[in-house]
């Protein structure tokens, strides 16, 4: 598990293996998990809550205040829509993607006038 801290109360948390990205939200008395796919069980749901209250990342009495009966102040979603791709993303993937398209026109140029060349004699 990789973990990005974004903010003073958001942090976003990586699980390549179930590939899935987690988004963490803590606010006033409630908190918000976002995660891209539905890949946790109750019970992994449940750990990742008390990891989450043990390092610090929400208050600690989250952590038992969601195993109690009545309202959770955790509330899990399947949300994508909070990832961004930043500009800082776009502009290597544009420049890999323009070298790649005019490499391929080279090649392209070069092998016409090879087979060109090669007709010729």
């Amino acid at each position: 598990m990789k973990t990005i801290i974004t903010g003073r109360t958001r942090f976003e948390f990586a699980f390549p293996e179930r590939d899935t990205l987690v988004e963490v939200q803590s606010e006033e008395g409630h908190a918000v998990i976002r995660a891209t796919r539905d890949t946790f069980t109750d019970e992994q749901k449940r750990r990742f809550v008390r990891m989450l209250a043990a390092e610090g990342f929400i208050p600690p009495w989250y952590d038992w205040a969601s195993t109690k009966f009545g309202p959770s102040p955790i509330e899990w979603q399947i949300d994508p829509s909070w990832l961004e791709i930043t500009e800082a993303v776009r502009a290597p993937a544009r420049r890999f993607m323009l070298w790649l398209l005019v490499s391929a026109g080279v090649l392209w140029v070069g092998l016409m006038a090879a087979l060109v060349a090669g007709r010729a004699n």
